[in-house]
């Protein structure tokens, strides 16, 4: 992959944490994410987790956001009621 290519990912289901990790070097911000009610959107280093955005609140479905991410603090998705999912770009 190289600058200026979009990035996503999708999960089928209420399928609980999912994180994307890209590759040493890479740097990507996440402008859109989705998951229905209870969908939980964050930071993680596989240890520590920060939760930046939490939709407890029925009828919210996407997201939208610019959520930087590299190898080392990368995307934590949760997706309660349907499967989660994300859209960025990557930037270096």
């Amino acid at each position: 992959m190289v600058v200026g290519d979009i990035v996503s990912g999708i999960w089928g289901g209420a399928t609980g944490y999912v994180s994307f990790q890209p590759a040493v070097g890479v740097e990507i911000i996440i402008t859109g994410c989705a998951g229905g009610t209870g969908t939980y959107v964050g930071h993680t280093d596989g240890a520590l987790t920060s939760h930046a955005i939490n939709t407890n609140t029925n009828g919210v479905d996407t997201i939208n956001m610019k959520l930087g991410i590299t190898n080392s603090i990368y995307l934590r998705l949760l997706g309660t009621t349907t499967g989660a999912s994300f859209s960025g770009i990557q930037i270096k």
